[in-house]
């Protein structure tokens, strides 16, 4: 995404569209130019695959909005809603609460690409630096694998390079039970808590941080799946938060665990998941492959087959 003043030259955006096609692998590729307010100008991408193609420019990064419409719906008017902004502390994206005119909440995040000297970069994210472009999808996708697998997370629609709407959390955040244990591990033992354990290693989310979980009507849910599919998330045994991945894999042993997952969940999930390849854009089938090998092990170590 690129912001230009209305009116100002446009030379050199046609050079960055080669690496955007080249991702994407399309064959062709335009401009939408949108305005938001009177000062600036959106440039985004979008895109068809063949001149023989008439529906017209298509998003980049959703082959459908099955489960995120609402979210385009808002998004279409984020330039003239009348909105109230509060801003959250993180220090890989800029996120802020919007309060629309409607009484509707939704979450804007903008994506930073890390730098050496994030004051929030944990040692191994500083040995593995990520693209704003990586946060960005990570967060798309996550919650379409969490759809797949029966975990809570909030819909996300990616709608620039580096910008999403995603759904409001509210809830007790995971942070105020620290100190907690019996009550961390009364709700990693649940439903919720098991199906978040199970995105998280299929995805291989190593920072469920304390401040990346809530609870919501007694029910776990997740936030903040940006650091998903991280080169820091492959290695299982040096994740630095292993809290809900424990039900299916013994970090300090550095093996599968037999899980309770039924036949019927093993085959519906199984199905979930070949149904989102399609999302996976060709520069992230590796994610996809990763996350298919992980689904793998679950499924040997499952009630059903273990």
């Amino acid at each position: 995404m690129a912001l230009v003043r209305p009116g100002a030259s446009l030379d050199g955006i046609d050079e960055k569209l080669g690496p955007i096609r080249r991702r994407h692998a399309l064959k062709r590729l335009s401009l939408i130019i949108e305005h938001f307010g009177p000062t600036r100008t959106t440039i985004r991408f979008a895109a068809v695959n063949s001149p023989e193609e008439t529906s017209g420019p298509v998003n980049l990064w959703h082959k459908t909005y099955d489960g995120i419409r609402h979210l385009v719906e808002l998004a279409k008017g984020l330039n003239r809603l009348d909105t109230k902004k509060t801003p959250f502390d993180d220090g890989s994206s800029e996120v802020e609460l919007l309060t629309f005119a409607s009484g509707k909440k939704a979450v804007r995040k903008v994506a930073f690409d890390d730098t050496p000297d994030m004051p929030s970069a944990t040692p191994s994210a500083r040995r593995f630096m990520r693209s704003a472009d990586d946060r960005a999808d990570a967060e798309r996708l996550a919650f379409l694998v969490a759809r797949a697998v029966g975990a809570k997370v909030p819909a996300a629609f990616r709608y620039s390079e580096t910008e999403l709407l995603m759904d409001y959390v509210g809830g007790i955040p995971g942070r105020t039970l620290q100190g907690d244990e019996r009550e961390q591990e009364r709700l990693m033992s649940t439903p919720s808590g098991k199906r978040l354990g199970l995105l998280d290693v299929l995805i291989g989310n190593e920072d469920r941080n304390p401040g990346n979980w809530k609870v919501v009507d007694g029910e776990v849910v997740g936030i903040d799946q940006g650091e998903a599919w991280s080169d820091a998330g492959k290695s299982l045994p040096d994740w630095g938060y292993q809290t809900f991945g424990r039900e299916y894999y013994d970090f300090a042993n550095d093996r599968w665990r037999k899980n309770d997952l039924s036949r019927a969940d093993v085959e519906r999930m199984e199905e979930a998941l070949k149904a989102v390849r399609s999302e996976f854009i060709p520069s992230r089938q590796e994610w996809y492959d990763d996350m298919m090998k992980r689904f793998a092990e679950v499924k040997k170590h499952s009630r059903w087959r273990a």
